[in-house]
């Protein structure tokens, strides 16, 4: 009876501080509270630093877009936003941005100190056969491909561009490298074992840019990569060179 009861306690105590934890996202972002209102033990934890504001996603934008114009650090929109998957933001939605740097929002210039990729074709981010196709049914969705091979093995950039990010902070992906192409065109490389490149690196086709691995969640090492348009998932081999 006694460990039962302990057993609620516990469970009680978790949900309470979770709780906590999302009101106090909630407040920060409509302005009702400030960080001298946070007790000092959750000021490590809200990513409280500097104004906070609202942004209403537009369409064709994307999480590492949004967070360079703020310039916030994108684990952080998505740790107060509760956004597991970075690629997946919905035009419409509404984020909370802590931290801000940058008010009006306005598109960072460091984006454009590349030559935006204006081909039709990407080149293969790793020579093999594919073992997981893309599948856009929503009751089994995979939004890329997946390539096997032995752990080690050199990732390749799929197209010229911008390294917008490279960490491992994304439940799933594991350590990821997402390149942005143009305005439109973007890639990802998930699973990897050890990442070569750092956000705002520039890259050329064919740049090693990371090395297979089995990060995240991953059944055997291989390379997760997904094809971006517009912000959505679209079919890989549709673009590959044949």
């Amino acid at each position: 009876m006694h460990k039962d009861n302990g057993q609620v306690y516990v469970y009680t105590f978790f949900l309470m501080v979770a709780s906590v934890y999302i009101l106090v996202g909630a407040l920060l972002g409509t302005g009702c509270i400030s960080k001298r209102d946070i007790p000092s033990d959750f000021q490590g934890v809200v990513p409280i630093n500097g104004p906070t504001i609202n942004h209403v996603v537009k369409p064709g934008e994307t999480l590492w877009r949004i967070a360079r114009n703020y310039g916030v650090p994108m684990e952080k929109i998505a740790w107060i936003n509760g956004i597991e998957d970075p690629t997946k933001i919905i035009a419409g939605e509404k984020l909370i941005i802590p931290g801000v740097v940058n008010k009006t929002g306005s598109p960072d210039v460091s984006l454009k100190d590349y030559v935006p990729f204006t081909g039709s074709e990407l080149q293969w981010p790793l020579k093999g056969e594919i073992s997981n196709s893309f599948d856009a049914n929503p009751f089994h969705r995979h939004d890329g491909i997946d390539i096997p091979a032995p752990k080690g093995t050199p990732i390749r950039a799929a197209a010229p561009g911008k390294v917008v990010y490279s960490g491992d902070q994304f439940s799933g992906y594991g350590k990821m490298i997402i390149i942005e192409h143009n305005d439109e065109l973007s890639t990802i490389y998930a699973h990897c074992d050890v990442l070569l490149v750092y956000e705002d690196d520039i890259v050329t086709a064919g740049h090693i840019i990371a090395k297979v691995g089995d990060t995240g969640r991953a059944t055997g090492t291989h390379l997760h990569f997904e094809v971006r348009k517009n912000n959505q998932a679209v079919d890989p081999s549709d673009f590959l060179t044949r």
